[in-house]
């Protein structure tokens, strides 16, 4: 995934900077007693969202996760 984020961002020329983790706004991740990532079912609905506002200029690098490995979206890929 991080090869697709640089090769989107590279027209922009930032250089080789490091690609931070991805914020995962709807999953619900859990940790469990030994420290690792469960991934459970969505707290949110199809119809929540996440409004942001830029307070200075920036580039924003976005993608949508196809995961139908876990329970991230009941089990099925969708389309927005």
């Amino acid at each position: 995934m991080i090869v697709f984020f640089k090769r989107a961002l590279a027209k922009y020329r930032l250089g080789n900077r490091p690609v931070p983790d991805p914020i995962n706004w709807f999953m619900n991740n859990v940790l469990n007693a030994e420290g690792d990532y469960i991934i459970e079912e969505p707290l949110s609905n199809p119809v929540d969202y996440i409004r942001l506002k830029a307070l200075d200029e920036l580039i924003v690098a976005c993608s949508t996760c196809s995961q139908d490995m876990a329970p991230v979206n009941g089990g099925k890929v969708t389309r927005s």
